[in-house]
Formats: C-alpha cells, structure tokens, sequence
C-alpha cells in the first residue's frame, strides 16, 4: 500500500515536471488523445470504477483548481471530467476539507 502511494506520487510529479516543458499545441494534443481513450473506456464499464481515496485526492485538487480559473467553470468540469460526475468529485474535495479542520481542540488554561 504504501509503495503504491509513495509510485504514485512519484509518477504525479513526474508528470508535473514533463507537463511545464510541453508547448500549448502539444499540451491540447495530447488532452484530445487522453479523452478519447477514457470515452474507450467508458464504453466498456457501466459505472465509475472504485479508486482509494489517495488516488482521488490529486483529482480533486485539480478539478477544483480548474474550476477556480476557466472561465466557465462548471461547464469545463463537465467537460472534462470523464469517468466521474463533477459532483463527485467536489464531494471528494468537501470530504477532504472537511476531514482537514475537524481536529480536536485542547482545553485552553
């Protein structure tokens, strides 16, 4: 478990770093060629498969980052959010907000 996290951070990150030197052409290519294969995939599968909440904290983070700067947010979620409803995945990120602030408070002297 904790190498597949630790593997998936890696290749995050990875991918971070190979996304700043890619051209704005290539960028929107290559976003074209990952949607077509996840609608392949989406023929395939009824329902959204169950990923482990690791896995879902980038998207959320990212999806809410779009979110903020499109234009149109809502409407570039629903665009680009494809094995997930766009409610989803802002529930994932409420999930986690919410799980960040709950703490318990030591009593004050």
């Amino acid at each position: 478990m904790i190498f597949q996290i630790v593997l998936y951070v890696w290749e995050f990150m990875m991918d971070i770093v190979s996304i700043t030197g890619m051209g704005s052409d290539e960028k929107d290519l290559e976003i074209m060629l990952l949607r077509q294969q996840l609608r392949i995939v989406e023929r395939k599968h009824e329902r959204a498969p169950q990923i482990p909440r690791w896995q879902k904290v980038p998207l959320a983070m990212l999806a809410m980052r779009l979110k903020k700067q499109a234009r149109d947010g809502k409407v570039e979620l629903e665009e680009s959010l494809r094995l997930f409803k766009p409610a989803t995945v802002i529930g994932w990120h409420r999930a986690m907000v919410r799980r960040k602030w709950t703490y318990k408070q030591g009593t004050r002297p």
